[in-house]
């Protein structure tokens, strides 16, 4: 089998485990229809998930009109596990999935300090591994791994510029080598688009746009019911847009970038300028004069006591 037939195949094969995911159950007409797949193709498929444990079929007995029944497929909810990862500047969330949609388990944590560090890697597995072995799960049920991550994040490639650079070689091709299972990276505002449209608000919307105001700013694009990248990866980057005229540098490499004055980094930044200018201010107790221990969060906590 040629490799241009394997990903001919996987893509198939992702297409019809996505529609069951969103849909339970559906006859293997009505997966054809969905997918554009050809129902020969989608019973070959079917066929061979049922082997593989991940697809449980059914004939359909409660129809009046005869025939022979319909063939219905489904998810085995207790199949495997996905875990989702989102890693933030100051929390890392992770939460594993059933195939029924449930949640099985959460850890939050704070996070390790984001950088190009390779024990970087060494501290997700762990918590991975606490996660998986607090609720006794069994590895070689899971399926796969999702990651977000701020910064500027190539998804399609599985690179992060930003984090998690290690000489230029794909972050998703790492963690593959450490959990020998599939995993997709993305940046965190696209990722949360997706959310939205699988689970959320954005479920049954074609179109969407998903703001993201952390501790930087991020836009996830919904087109035609599809997340939308752009020619480069990058739309929705309108955090980098220019703001500010030879304002502040970026961690862009560029100045004056949105992100700058209006995100959750720049508001720290502000206060930190603001109370060593001398203004007077609640948090000015709260640090007792020591602005470098000022961060986004201690603003916040302030302005809502």
């Amino acid at each position: 089998m040629t490799n241009k037939v394997r990903t001919k195949n996987r893509i198939r094969r992702n297409l019809i485990l996505r529609a069951l995911l969103d849909h339970r159950e559906m006859s293997l007409s009505d997966l054809a229809r969905e997918t554009g797949i050809s129902l020969p193709m989608v019973s070959r498929i079917v066929a061979s998930e049922q082997g593989g444990q991940i697809i449980r079929t059914r004939e359909e007995h409660e129809l009046d009109h005869a025939g022979r029944p319909p063939i219905l497929a489904s998810l085995k909810g207790d199949a495997g596990f996905i875990i989702g990862i989102d890693i933030g500047h100051l929390n890392t969330d992770i939460i594993v999935l059933s195939l029924a949609k449930e949640i099985i388990a959460e850890r939050h944590v704070s996070s390790a300090r984001l950088g190009n560090d390779p024990l970087l890697i060494d501290w997700l597995e762990r918590q991975v591994e606490t996660v998986v072995g607090q609720e006794k799960l069994r590895m070689d049920r899971l399926l796969g791994v999702g990651v977000s991550l701020p910064g500027i994040v190539r998804g399609r490639e599985g690179v992060s510029e930003s984090y998690m650079n290690f000489d230029g070689k794909p972050v998703r091709d790492i963690l593959h080598e450490r959990f020998d299972k599939p995993v997709h990276v993305e940046h965190d505002a696209k990722a949360m688009a997706l959310g939205e449209q699988w689970f959320g608000a954005a479920k049954h919307a074609a179109h969407a746009l998903c703001l993201n105001v952390g501790w930087g700013l991020g836009l996830g694009i919904i087109l035609e019911g599809r997340l939308l990248y752009g020619r480069d990866g990058f739309a929705g980057e309108f955090g980098h847009i220019e703001a500010v005229p030879d304002g502040k540098l970026c961690y862009c490499g560029r100045r004056g970038c949105l992100e700058t004055v209006a995100s959750g980094r720049a508001i720290g930044e502000l206060a930190r300028e603001r109370l060593a200018g001398g203004a007077v201010s609640r948090l000015t107790g709260i640090v007792q004069g020591r602005f470098d221990r000022l961060d986004t969060q201690r603003v916040v906590e302030a302005a809502l006591a």
